[in-house]
């Protein structure tokens, strides 16, 4: 049965999620916090876009009106 769940892997990187839940995992460059800090800047940013670290500092999810998208190093580096 599908679940509506998507994924795609290239070249090291992987997104995958459905609906309002997704994650994309690299293993190399940028930082996590640096395209967090991209999304959610208040001028070149998405308006209303959000960041929460996980406090032990394995991901960083990006959030926008309920919908998430989690930015995780694969190597867990860079947080």
């Amino acid at each position: 049965m599908n679940d509506g769940r998507w994924g795609y892997w290239s070249g090291g990187s992987e997104l995958s999620g459905a609906a309002d839940r997704w994650e994309v995992r690299w293993q190399r460059e940028p930082d996590p916090r640096h395209i967090a800090y991209a999304l959610t800047d208040p001028v070149a940013g998405i308006p209303g876009a959000q960041s929460v670290a996980e406090p032990g500092g394995s991901y960083i999810d990006v959030t926008l009106d309920g919908a998430s998208l989690r930015l995780r190093r694969a190597d867990g580096r860079g947080q």
